[in-house]
């Protein structure tokens, strides 16, 4: 788990409302966009109170292109938007139990991704473990950015909040490897 400080520098989500927005299409489209690395990674601490709102409390919500965002079962989702079909991925077994169970329980999510074959899937790791993936639909199409703006805590269109707690959120132009993790 983390450190206290983490804990209390963390960011209190109501799973109603709530967000931050970490810039626009502008910004993030020469980092991870076409015109960028096409790869990324993310990462974020968070403790989770409940699934969400709507079930999918979204972690962090990149332009709507990039998603990461919690299951009522426990699993985390990983969702590549795309201008034919978009891709998501579910962890192959639940993170957590019950919501009951995550109260004081901190997780550090780390997604990799390289979209420039169809054929990859993201790489996920919790509290520093590699974790199973599976493809629940696989992408078809060139990656989309909706235009949008990037957040953490909920999605764009406010209707996925984060119900709980998140800390300490960073993004890569790259695929971080197991080692950097």
């Amino acid at each position: 788990p983390p450190a206290l400080p983490i804990a209390k520098a963390s960011n209190t989500f109501d799973g109603a409302d709530n967000n931050i927005n970490i810039g626009t299409q502008a910004v993030w489209e020469p980092i991870i966009g076409s015109t960028g690395s096409r790869t990324l990674t993310m990462s974020s601490w968070f403790r989770p109170l409940s699934a969400g709102e709507n079930s999918k409390g979204r972690i962090l919500d990149i332009i709507d292109g990039f998603l990461i965002f919690l299951r009522s079962d426990g699993k985390i989702r990983f969702f590549s938007v795309r201008n034919a079909t978009d891709g998501y991925w579910d962890t192959d077994d639940p993170i957590f139990g019950d919501y009951s169970s995550a109260y004081e329980k901190f997780y550090h999510v780390v997604a990799t991704y390289d979209r420039t074959n169809f054929d990859n899937d993201p790489i996920i790791y919790v509290n520093g473990c590699h974790v199973g993936v599976t493809a629940v639909q696989l992408p078809v199409g060139d990656p989309t950015f909706t235009g949008v703006n990037a957040t953490i805590g909920n999605s764009p269109a406010d209707n996925r909040a984060f119900d709980g707690q998140i800390a300490s959120v960073a993004i890569w132009d790259k695929e971080l490897q197991s080692d950097e993790v």
